[in-house]
């Protein structure tokens, strides 16, 4: 099983070298997976989140390798480590939190040249007034919202109980995955 993650990983880290933003992310992971049929949608699911995640640290600790930045990345992007426990030491699966303040001041902590600040640089140019919020909704994924066809309700709505999909109701054509 661990073999599986660590392909996924060394895949992500060749797609993270390629890549030179001269296209968005999406259409970049789009063409590479289109390319490459072997990869099933686990694998395609699974590679993206990486390479999204890796993303979203921005420059926060650019000077570190691949392997430590891709861990510090998951580790502040996710609120559990699921199937990349293994990556970590028991420190920091010890201090694994759903709160994404209490992985920052872990990181802050554990690697002296992480600088919160670099997550988005370009904080100062767009006048927000709440810049910490707004770095972490950068290490958070957006919610899910799912717009309900008429008569279709109920139908999706015991699906996603059957797969045991969180949600909730926001009214009566729209739900929100949680």
């Amino acid at each position: 099983m661990q073999n599986r993650f660590h392909s996924y990983l060394s895949i992500a880290h060749k797609l993270i070298e390629s890549y030179k933003a001269e296209m968005p992310l999406a259409a970049f992971l789009k063409n590479y997976f289109s390319q490459n049929k072997k990869h099933g949608s686990t694998d395609r699911k699974q590679i993206s989140h990486l390479c999204y995640c890796y993303y979203r640290i921005g420059n926060a600790v650019k000077t570190l390798a691949f392997d430590e930045r891709i861990k510090i990345a998951f580790f502040l992007c996710n609120s559990t480590p699921k199937e990349y426990a293994f990556l970590f030491d028991e420190n920091c699966l010890n201090n694994w939190s759903k709160d994404v303040d209490l992985r920052i001041a872990f990181i802050i902590k554990y690697y002296l040249s992480f600088d919160e600040a670099h997550i988005f640089n370009l904080q100062d140019l767009i006048g927000i007034d709440n810049k910490n919020s707004f770095i972490k909704s950068h290490l958070t994924q957006p919610d899910l919202f799912i717009r309900l066809r008429p008569t279709f309700e109920t139908i999706v709505k015991n699906k996603l109980t059957k797969s045991q999909i969180a949600f909730k109701e926001i009214d009566l054509s729209c739900l929100v995955l949680t």
